[in-house]
């Protein structure tokens, strides 16, 4: 198996890193990150129109719960995306 062609444009916002650990591929099969990346953070404007923020963590949900400055950031994303909190 081969891994898709990136799509152009995807911009990488943070990477996570952890040395001597093991992840999942884009197959989801077992493998070890040889530069100890484990997730992305990565924004990307579609050619076709949209746009595209992922997390790009299992865990990412759970971080959004436990860390300010997660929650600042996804507000921001959101803000970027023209959503505003409600009443405003």
């Amino acid at each position: 198996m081969t891994l898709p062609e990136e799509p152009a444009g995807i911009v990488t916002l943070a990477r996570g890193v952890r040395s001597q650990t093991h992840a999942l591929d884009f197959f989801t099969e077992p493998t070890t990150a040889p530069d100890g990346t484990v997730a992305e953070m990565i924004y990307w404007e579609r050619p076709q129109g949209g746009q595209v923020f992922h997390g790009g963590a299992i865990a990412v949900g759970w971080a959004l719960s436990a860390d300010p400055k997660l929650q600042l950031l996804v507000r921001n994303v959101l803000h970027h995306f023209g959503l505003l909190p409600r009443g405003k």
